[in-house]
């Protein structure tokens, strides 16, 4: 059973937020939109899925993942306050296991993803707008030619597999965002971030093997 944590600063509960809209506020209004700077890469989080850093309210929004075992991936998004960097970070955390290496050519992995799109919206007043994503996948895993493919809904996986390491990327929203993560007998997980300069996408997958 996976279980959702709760953020220190504003918890986005996608069970209630999936279809909703949030603005971020500028805290400048001398400050056009257009001097935003989209900062998305991926770092390790804590084992409880915090990402600490010396500025404070280092992202006004933040949400992630975890199942019972401590398996899964954490992630977060927004605006950097009192200034414009826009940081979108994401990871899986250092206490997943995915189990053994697998021996069989090939594999199915059924699970979910969760996502934040976080993009320009060209007001000065609120810059930026945060759309939630959850939904299903099955992931198609190919070890002989090292591949691990998907498309559910707008989500298209493009991994990579080298022994049980994941690489690659997502894409949604026209936006691609660089993957990484883990991949054995027992689960595949990862997480994802990138931009393209008005938009971030953000979020990660877990999915079981079939059996």
């Amino acid at each position: 059973m996976n279980l959702y944590f709760r953020a220190a600063l504003v918890v986005l509960s996608f069970s209630a937020l999936s279809a909703c809209n949030i603005s971020i506020s500028n805290d400048s209004s001398d400050s056009p939109s257009a001097n935003l700077d989209f900062n998305s890469r991926l770092q390790t989080p804590s084992a409880e899925g915090e990402y600490p850093d010396d500025r404070n309210d280092y992202a006004e929004f933040r949400s992630g993942r975890v199942n019972n075992n401590g398996n899964g991936f954490a992630y977060q998004v927004g605006r950097v306050s009192g200034t414009d960097d826009i940081v979108a970070v994401a990871g899986v955390l250092p206490t997943t296991t995915v189990g053994s290496a697998p021996t069989e050519a090939s594999a199915t992995y059924d699970g979910e993803y969760q996502m934040t799109i976080a993009s320009e919206t060209g007001s000065r007043s609120d810059p930026i707008r945060i759309r939630n994503e959850e939904g299903r996948i099955t992931l198609n895993a190919d070890f002989t030619r090292q591949t691990l493919t998907s498309t559910s809904g707008d989500l298209q996986v493009d991994g990579t597999i080298d022994g049980q390491t994941v690489g690659g990327t997502v894409t949604h929203s026209g936006v691609t965002a660089n993957m990484a993560g883990s991949i054995g007998a027992d689960r595949v997980v990862t997480a994802f971030s990138g931009d393209n300069g008005r938009t971030a996408i953000v979020g990660g997958i877990l999915a079981n093997r079939d059996r």
